[in-house]
């Protein structure tokens, strides 16, 4: 038959049927999944349901059980967390006790929820679940970012109930819609939950009632029984000795000073128990408040605990009764307040001696300043008086003033010098140096001769092996060290005598020195000073205030030799005068490459 003849009618008649029967067979095929999914969701509720009954009938806390609550909901729900809230009655806040699922901990933000705040706590407030299939448009989820980065879909929230009063909190978040099924099993498992609850709670009561009545029963007497319960709740420790020192009493705050439970020390004599602590401040005021009839109070050190304790002693009718308190945290901030004020009176001395040490040096430096002035001063203006009187010009006469003035020039340079080095030390800067080969006891002998014209009751010697040693430096640094070092020995010198300055060639570890010792006969330093020689501003204790200085010079000196990769010390003794060394790394002379 071609593609052209019409079909008929009994073709199209068994196409119907066969069409119909593909029909038939889909929808058998869909309802048999559905039985089969309905059947699979069955099986789950109904292990889930067991399961929480198990957990809320084994023996346990209160939050074990909840917990294995949470893993059931998450295991056969398919949610991805899972928590239960109780309510704290006193509070009126839902305590966090159980979460499953991909969120475990309990103490995040909402681990504590007032009753009428957040989702959960409107659920409490309203006494009513909050179902929902539609996450993102709930108007009671208020992290939307979060859901849809988790990918949340459904909510379901139930109050616990007992007879209409809230005993807490039922909730999950699934991935996935939450059928009627579904809701309908956790409406009972919450109804479950909420009885495991009140049931675990009367336990507890009971198991509460229980001891309070087994320790109410072996109360001797209700007298007694009520003292003993003040006593238990005081703050301070409590003991009672009866007249032959034996413990008849002991409250639980007593355990830190005894060291020992209570229960092992009633009857037990206190000095038996306690050897160490006979003739002890604790055996003579305990006695003397005994034989005198007195109250005592003491604070006392105890070395077996390691504490301070505030102790009083009352005598009573047939023994002694002792309030005692540890008061080793207050002797400590006592202890720390003092340390504080020492500190800060220590701070102060600090600061005062640096001001007069700034006054000091201030005034000395002042002085030093003045002294060169007013030479130049004097000797200007008696040039400019010979002048206006047109007297005619002595060379040698004039070239002594001019010489004076420049010596005054160069002293006043080099304090300037000194006081810039000093603040670069103190600023953590370096000095710019102009480094070139230097015959060092060539500039050795110049210094000294030149300093040797500033005084006749001091004889300079200078010892050397050669006269080539040579040194990489700073020409005008190292003439200042010079300087400063012999103009020390001289000034500290005051009752003259021969200064001695001798050079030598060592070798340390394949490196040569050179070494230069200037020693004086002068005053020297005490002990005590020695180790702050080349510190700034620092004058030994037995030339402040006699000879003036202003305790920069050695600073300066030790910041230039450092610099130069050498090194300087000093040995001395008040009244035998002082020896200066100081070393330099020796370069090889120009004469001899």
């Amino acid at each position: 038959m071609s593609s052209s003849e019409p079909i008929s009618a009994a073709a199209l008649e068994e196409l119907e049927r066969l069409r119909t029967r593909v029909m038939e067979l889909e929808e058998q095929e869909r309802e048999r999944r559905y039985a089969e999914g309905a059947l699979d969701e069955r099986v789950r509720l109904s292990t889930l349901t067991h399961d929480v009954g198990v957990a809320l009938i084994q023996s346990g806390s209160l939050q074990e059980s909840l917990q294995k609550c949470t893993l059931s909901l998450v295991a056969h729900l398919g949610a991805a967390f899972a928590r239960i809230w109780t309510l704290n009655t006193t509070t009126q806040v839902l305590e966090l006790q159980a979460s499953s699922g991909m969120y475990t901990h309990l103490n995040g933000p909402h681990s504590r929820v007032p009753v009428g705040t957040l989702k959960i706590g409107l659920i409490a407030a309203e006494r009513l679940p909050h179902l929902s299939n539609a996450v993102i448009g709930d108007p009671r989820v208020s992290d939307k970012e979060w859901a849809v980065r988790e990918g949340m879909v459904a909510f379901a929230g139930y109050p616990l109930l007992i007879e209409g009063e809230v005993v807490g909190v039922m909730a999950l978040f699934a991935r996935t819609p939450l059928s009627m099924a579904v809701l309908d099993a956790m409406a009972s498992v919450s109804n479950a939950i909420a009885l495991g609850i009140e049931r675990k709670r009367v336990e507890e009561e009971r198991a509460q009632l229980l001891v309070f009545e087994q320790q109410s029963r072996a109360q001797a007497e209700a007298a007694r029984t009520r003292m003993e319960r003040i006593l238990d709740n005081l703050t301070d420790g409590f003991m009672i000795f009866d007249e032959t020192w034996h413990y008849t009493y002991i409250n639980p705050q007593a355990t830190p000073f005894t060291g020992k439970p209570w229960q092992e020390l009633l009857g037990k004599n206190v000095w038996e128990e306690f050897p160490a602590l006979v003739d002890s401040m604790f055996y003579e005021q305990y006695h003397y408040a005994v034989t005198h009839q007195e109250s005592v109070a003491f604070e006392v050190y105890s070395a077996m605990l390691s504490e301070w304790f505030d102790v009083r002693a009352y005598p009573i009718p047939g023994g002694l009764a002792i309030y005692f308190r540890n008061i080793t945290r207050r002797k400590q901030e006592d202890e720390e307040r003092i340390h504080l004020l020492e500190a800060e009176q220590l701070a102060h001395a600090e600061a005062e001696a640096a001001l007069q040490v700034r006054n000091d040096f201030l005034s000395s430096v002042t002085h030093d300043l003045k002294t060169p002035l007013a030479v130049m001063k004097g000797n200007v203006q008696l040039l400019q008086r010979r002048l206006r009187r047109g007297e005619l010009p002595d060379p040698a006469w004039w070239g002594d003033r001019l010489a004076v003035i420049d010596s005054s020039t160069v002293k006043m340079t080099g304090m300037i010098e000194d006081l810039l080095d000093v603040a670069k030390l103190q600023a953590g800067q370096q000095l710019d140096l102009d480094m070139r080969p230097l015959q060092f006891v060539s500039l050795v002998r110049q210094v000294s001769s030149e300093q040797q014209e500033t005084t006749k009751r001091h004889h300079i010697v200078v010892l050397a092996p050669t006269e080539d040693m040579t040194v990489r430096g700073d020409l005008i640094r190292l003439d200042r060290v010079l300087t400063n070092l012999l103009n020390n020995a001289i000034k500290y010198s005051p009752n003259g005598g021969q200064i001695t300055i001798e050079l030598a060639q060592e070798e340390v570890e394949s490196q040569l020195w050179v070494a230069l010792s200037i020693e004086d006969q002068g005053v020297g330093i005490p002990d005590a000073d020695l180790e702050h020689v080349f510190e700034p501003f620092h004058r030994a204790s037995n030339v402040a205030g006699r000879i003036p200085g202003t305790g920069i010079g050695l600073a300066s000196v030790a910041q230039v030799i450092r610099q130069h990769g050498g090194s300087i010390a000093v040995s001395s003794g008040e009244g035998q005068g002082s020896t200066f060394i100081l070393r330099l790394p020796l370069a090889i002379s120009e004469n001899t490459k």
